[in-house]
């Protein structure tokens, strides 16, 4: 399942960087042929890098990691009383279960077992790949969160050098490193509180699940930017931890933390428009 993973993950990133991609770079005026040909041979060639490169160095990284257990010694008493044990329970799982239905079954099959253990073999398999959904998940930042970052400025910069509020001129490339620059300096400084809450105070969160969480919040928040929708990666990010969580256990989901997030998200639309709205009165009232 390994190269599977890898091809949809890096197939599906070239798909939404080509298809109709930056004019900057001329990517709007490849055809459909040509993407669907860059796009199955991106993730072609990642599946064959997962199979024959990534996947054996793991499997030898597990074997070398495992130990193997020790033998357990049973006294006589514990012997018998295990005999014991067993006959009691060869003779419980004799009785017929009730069965759950259609619809019981159905939901069983459907969704992973709670009281499963993770298995650490499993979970470190993902932990390459994650690598690129992380990836995967700053590409979609950009997409999303540093173009609403810069949008009135580009405006603004295009109302100044135009003089017409048309904006069919492309943003120049400045205003985008300004915009990148910006998104890096804030990680740097304070990206580290807003990480240990999504990261760890809210879920617990392995290899596995968290390629998982960032392949869906960043396939949406890409999607989204295709059909010009401006959406905030970190909702994304918040939804797919909270829904893999309780997929996989519904008291691994620390709703306390959850439901700050979520009057965070409704105080500060009031909040945001009363002070943008106060500074431009100040700014009518002393400059126009």
């Amino acid at each position: 399942m390994l190269p599977i993973f890898y091809f949809v993950c890096l197939g599906f990133n070239a798909l939404m960087i080509f298809w109709d991609g930056s004019k900057l770079l001329h990517f709007d005026k490849i055809p459909v042929w040509g993407i669907a040909i860059i796009v199955l041979g991106v993730g072609t060639l990642a599946a064959l890098f997962a199979h024959f490169i990534m996947k054996p160095r793991i499997q030898a990284k597990i074997q070398d990691s495992e130990v193997p257990p020790t033998p357990p010694i049973f006294s006589d008493i514990e012997s018998a009383r295990g005999s014991a044990q067993l006959k009691e329970f060869t003779a419980n799982s004799n009785k017929k279960p009730q069965s759950p239905g259609k619809i019981g079954n159905f939901f069983k099959w459907l969704l992973p077992d709670r009281t499963r253990a993770d298995s650490r073999s499993t979970t470190q398999l993902f932990a390459t790949i994650q690598v690129f959904t992380a990836c995967f998940a700053g590409f979609a930042h950009g997409a999303q969160d540093v173009s609403n970052a810069v949008a009135p400025l580009a405006a603004l910069i295009s109302i100044y050098r135009y003089k017409n509020t048309a904006q069919n001129e492309a943003v120049p490339i400045y205003v985008l490193l300004y915009g990148v620059l910006a998104i890096c300096v804030g990680l740097w400084t304070l990206g580290h509180r807003v990480i240990r809450t999504v990261g760890q105070k809210m879920s617990e969160i392995n290899p596995a699940s968290g390629f998982a969480i960032e392949f869906g919040a960043a396939m949406t928040a890409l999607l989204a930017s295709k059909i010009g929708l401006p959406i905030s990666t970190t909702h994304c990010l918040v939804g797919s931890v909270v829904a893999v969580g309780s997929i996989r256990s519904g008291e691994g989901i620390k709703w306390s933390v959850f439901r700050k997030i979520v009057i965070s998200w409704v105080v500060t639309l009031p909040v945001a428009g009363l002070i943008s709205a106060g500074i431009m009165l100040i700014i009518k009232w002393a400059a126009l």
